[in-house]
Formats: structure tokens, sequence, C-alpha cells
């Protein structure tokens, strides 16, 4: 393999694994957390919004009252204002352990 086309190899792999690195550390919504932990869709789509009021009030008492950041998304065709997480914020897992739906799935920690 010639200098060139190692250099290039070596570029294209670094784009790669920063990409990789802002996805993963991308904000995100209540519906892509569940889905993430292998809740089937059914179950995200009718119960998302009420986990959600359970992560905003864990938010809220990790963050002495703080608002999450809000992020505007399109639902049912008109953007709407929404929370967004930060990757592993432990609001979430709070939440989980303390919706009545999702608690019985938590593993004990």
């Amino acid at each position: 393999m010639s200098a060139a086309a190692e250099r290039r190899a070596r570029r294209r792999n670094a784009a790669a694994v920063l990409r990789n690195r802002r996805r993963m550390n991308r904000t995100h919504t209540v519906k892509p957390f569940l889905r993430s932990l292998g809740y089937e869709p059914e179950f995200v789509n009718r119960y998302a919004s009420p986990f959600g009021k359970h992560a905003v009030k864990a938010y809220r008492a990790q963050h002495n009252g703080a608002e999450p950041a809000t992020r505007l998304k399109r639902i049912n065709g008109r953007l709407r204002p929404v929370y967004v997480y930060a990757p592993g914020d432990p609001a979430l897992t709070i939440a989980l352990s303390t919706y009545r739906r999702t608690a019985e799935y938590v593993p004990a920690a």
C-alpha cells in the first residue's frame, strides 16, 4: 500500500471514529432511550409520555429544580418542544425504577 493510500485510510478511519463518537454523545429523548433498552414499540408508544413525566420529575430533583434542555421535534406534523437528556443521565435511571410499568424490569443494583 502506498503512503498516500495509508494516509487516506487513516483519515477515513478517524472520520468514522469521530462520527460514531458524536452519535453516541448526542442528547436523546425518552422514546429512543426506552427503545435502546429493548422495550417493544407498542410499549414505547403507549408509555413513553408517562415515563417522560417521571424522568422530568427525577431530573428536577437531581438538578435543584432546573428544567431539562428542550429541542423542537416534529410530532404529528407540528413542531413541539420535547425534553432531551444527556447519555447516561441519572434521571433516566431513577425514572426507570420509579415508574410502575418499568420498575419490575430494572436490574437490582
